[in-house]
Order: C-alpha cells, then sequence, then structure tokens
C-alpha cells in the first residue's frame, strides 16, 4: 500500500504543506519614436523667424514713439513761445495833425495806401477857379455888367492809368459864381475839394493827368436869345508825382467856353498834390 502511494505522481498535497506564490513577469515599455532631425531643424527656423519679426516690430514702434515724442516737444515749444511773447503793439493811429502815417505792413501794390514802406500816397485837389475872362456877348455876363457873373458847373478829374476819377463841383443842383472887373484880375474862388488818391512807388515817378469839363450855364432869357445855349469846355494838363518831393506839387491851366453857346469867356483852374504818407 505503502509502495503504491508513493508511486502515484498527482498525489494531493497535505494540508500541512507550504505553498510560495510568484510575482508576475512585467514586461519592458516600448522606446520613444526618435524625432526625425529635419523636423528639430524647421521648429528652430520658425522659432527664430518668429523673434526676427518680434524685434522688427518693437524696433518699428519704438521709432513711431520717438516721433511722436519729438512732435510733442516742437507743439509744447510752439505754445510756449506763443503766451511768453510779447504783446502786439497797438496799431498806429491813421491820421495825426500833419496827415497820414506809415504803417508799413505789406508789399506796395495796386492800392498800397498808407500800408507799405514801398510807397507814398498822394492826394489830389481841386484848389481854386477864377475867371480869366467874361462873356462878351452876353451882357447880363460881360464886363459891362457891374454885376455881371458866371454861372458855372465843373467835373473836376485825375485819371492815375485806371481812368478818370474825379467830383462834380459845386453840385449837380447848383453854379459856382464867378466874377471879374474889367482892370482887375478876378480873385481866386477857393474850392478845395479832393477828387482822388494816387499811390507812387518809391524810386519811380508816376505821370497822372488832372482835367475839368465846365459849362457855363444861361439861365435868362436875354443870355439865351444872345448865347443860343449854355457855353462848354474842356481841358487838361499833367503832373508828375514823385515820392521824394515833400511841397505840395501845383498845376494851373486855363480852359475856354469854345464850345456849345456863342458867349465865350475862360476860366483857371488849379491842382495840387498833397504827399499824405
Amino acid at each position: 500500500m505503502a509502495d503504491n502511494a508513493i508511486d502515484q505522481p498527482n498525489a494531493t498535497p497535505s494540508p500541512g504543506d507550504a505553498t510560495v506564490p510568484t510575482a508576475p513577469v512585467e514586461s519592458p515599455a516600448p522606446p520613444a519614436p526618435a524625432v526625425p532631425r529635419d523636423a528639430q531643424m524647421a521648429d528652430l527656423e520658425e522659432l527664430r523667424s518668429s523673434l526676427l519679426a518680434a524685434a522688427s516690430a518693437l524696433q518699428a514702434q519704438s521709432a513711431r514713439n520717438a516721433e511722436i515724442q519729438r512732435l510733442i516737444r516742437d507743439v509744447r515749444t510752439v505754445t510756449q513761445g506763443a503766451f511768453t511773447a510779447p504783446a502786439p503793439a497797438a496799431p498806429t493811429a491813421r491820421y495825426e495833425a500833419s496827415g497820414y502815417t506809415t504803417t508799413p505792413e505789406r508789399d506796395c501794390g495796386c492800392s498800397c495806401g498808407c500800408l507799405s514802406d514801398q510807397c507814398c500816397r498822394f492826394e489830389i485837389r481841386f484848389d481854386s477857379v477864377r475867371v480869366l475872362a467874361m462873356q462878351p456877348l452876353e451882357l447880363d455876363d460881360s464886363n459891362a455888367n457891374p454885376w455881371g457873373e458866371l454861372e458855372v458847373k465843373m467835373f473836376a478829374w485825375v485819371d492815375s492809368g485806371l481812368g478818370p476819377l474825379g467830383a462834380i463841383v459845386p453840385s449837380m443842383f447848383s453854379d459856382l459864381s464867378l466874377r471879374k472887373l474889367l482892370q482887375h484880375p478876378a480873385v481866386p474862388v477857393h474850392v478845395n475839394r479832393t477828387i482822388g488818391t494816387v499811390e507812387v512807388p518809391k524810386g519811380k515817378p508816376k505821370t497822372i493827368i488832372v482835367g475839368v469839363d465846365a459849362v457855363e450855364s444861361d439861365a435868362g432869357l436875354i443870355e439865351r436869345a444872345t448865347g443860343g445855349r449854355d457855353e462848354e469846355g474842356s481841358a487838361s494838363a499833367t503832373m508828375t508825382l514823385d515820392c521824394c518831393c515833400s511841397a505840395p506839387s501845383t498845376c494851373s491851366f486855363d480852359v475856354s467856353f469854345t464850345s456849345g453857346g456863342q458867349g465865350g469867356g475862360a476860366i483857371e483852374v488849379t491842382f495840387s498834390a498833397n504827399k499824405r504818407c
């Protein structure tokens, strides 16, 4: 029996026999895949490009900031100069007791007036008129009549190159009465009417024309019967203006009534050019 138990290969162990458990064997982790060298170079090149782009953008922003700071400094400089600059001088009065004053503010042009030191201004005045000859054919206006007089209306004008400009003397609705005794020269009748202004460049004299268109009115029936109608006359003369002249320039000439009626007669007119600035 005992031999039979020993010979059995699949005998069941007894409860008293000790058993040792065995630990499971772990398999090793697979190795990480290797990164190709070309991919690494591509990543580095991309990083380099990004850094260069960022640096370029930073430089551009710095340049813009510097330009803005420069503009701010310029604005501050200008505004500080404006606030610290002295106040402008009060404008010079246009008139003084001696006439106009010069305020050089612009170049001499077509109408420099008294605003430029490159030119001067003359005031042209119709100063006076007097009788040279009464009307022998009209008794009321002849020397034979102690109360005889010429009733004259005139248009006094000046032409500085832009056409005649002037004034009616004494007015549209009245006449100027002029008298002369046979044995004495007539007394000038002062008019003192400004008829225009002329601007003259300094260092370059300028010639102007002054003239008078006159009418001797025939108001009464006797004058109408003898003279026929109003007598008319016209004459002119030239004046040369120079800024170097400080004294007024004068010009006188005769106006004969040779047109219109037959009464005749003549007057003398006087103009002056007064430098104002």
